[in-house]
């Protein structure tokens, strides 16, 4: 899989918006995050469904993500895909000396979990997107134009020296839904 480094960090409401990227904090569910957010007036992408073998690759992540939750939290999770519980499986597998999954391991395994967490709980769909840097499997709201990347996030994540944690992303996403609700200030998906 390629993993692309994206221009807004780890926060990758890619387009939709119709401001300059700029710095924000937002407060969701009590918490406050701070994200800067962009967009790209004339940015061309294809949208397109999950082929049948990309579908597959994406049950071994998630059965492998279930593995690793259980492998390094000791205890059977009622919800292996919750982004608290990869943020901390993450932190685990850094402090882990023996018998150590590799970081791209880790990456198609806790990305997976991750995009499975936000498409089960803030109404996304896994999609493929294609534009002039390549392809990659993304998650898109079913209604409006805002987008992350789960596999490129927990790469970040896992080399950046001060990363933002898996549950800021879906804090920040969840924050970008609810304000698109609120004031219609996001491009609708066609």
């Amino acid at each position: 899989m390629t993993y692309r480094l994206l221009l807004m960090g780890l926060l990758t409401f890619v387009f939709g918006c119709k401001d300059k990227p700029k710095q924000e904090t937002f407060e969701v569910d009590g918490q406050s995050v701070n994200a800067t957010t962009a967009t790209e007036d004339n940015y061309e992408y294809e949208l397109s469904d999950l082929t049948t073998e990309q579908a597959d690759f994406l049950r071994q992540d998630l059965d492998f993500a279930k593995q690793l939750v259980s492998k390094y939290l000791k205890k059977t999770i009622d919800n292996p895909f919750d982004s608290k519980t990869l943020d901390s499986v993450l932190e685990e597998w850094r402090k882990s000396t023996t018998d150590q999954e590799s970081v791209e391991e880790v990456v198609d395994a806790i990305g997976g979990a991750f995009g499975q967490g936000i498409v089960d709980e803030l109404d996304f769909e896994w999609k493929i997107i294609t534009d002039k840097q390549g392809t990659d499997r993304i998650v898109i709201h079913k209604k409006y134009v805002i987008n992350g990347f789960p596999y490129s996030s927990v790469q970040k994540i896992l080399t950046e020296e001060n990363p933002r944690s898996l549950e800021d992303i879906k804090l920040i996403l969840k924050s970008q839904v609810e304000t698109a609700d609120r004031t219609g200030e996001v491009d609708l998906r066609k």
